[in-house]
């Protein structure tokens, strides 16, 4: 008897909580019911819209001044225009260098001996750093992988 009294009191508890999450669901307004899809397309759509919202800030605005100068002046490229993304420790040693003048901003791999701009070679690849050498004035530069703005990237003679 205590059982079947068990069985019934908790088949009744269950068919009146999924009756209740079945009346609460359908009763939901339908503004209330379309408030996520809404809230994805205003997401969506301010996704794709971000860099014309940031172009329209002053401080975000490209100036016309500075785009005009840097098609007058054409700099040569240097070898601190470089950074030095990762090393490569397995044999041979390689280095991943990022130059946005060239290659799109994508990576480029570089082995001991390789150059990216005449006359820098990579002298000596270490775990943290590398030594350029410049054959023509025998000057080397020491490009870090992990930059610590205090110049710790330099050419020495």
């Amino acid at each position: 008897m205590n059982k079947r009294l068990a069985l019934c009191t908790g088949i009744i508890l269950m068919l009146s909580a999924l009756g209740g999450a079945l009346l609460n669901l359908y009763s939901l307004p339908a503004s209330e019911r379309t408030v996520e899809m809404t809230s994805l397309e205003e997401i969506e759509r301010l996704n794709n819209d971000w860099q014309k919202v940031l172009s329209q800030l002053p401080q975000f605005a490209p100036s016309e001044t500075s785009e005009s100068t840097e098609v007058s002046v054409e700099s040569q490229p240097e070898i601190s225009d470089s950074l030095l993304v990762a090393i490569i420790a397995d044999r041979p040693r390689s280095a991943l260098i990022i130059v946005t003048e060239q290659n799109a901003g994508q990576p480029m791999q570089l082995a001991e001996g390789d150059s990216w701009l005449e006359p820098w070679k990579i002298e000596t690849i270490n775990t943290d750093f590398i030594v350029w050498r410049n054959s023509q004035t025998e000057e080397q530069y020491t490009q870090t992988l992990f930059p610590q703005g205090n110049g710790s990237d330099k050419v020495q003679e």
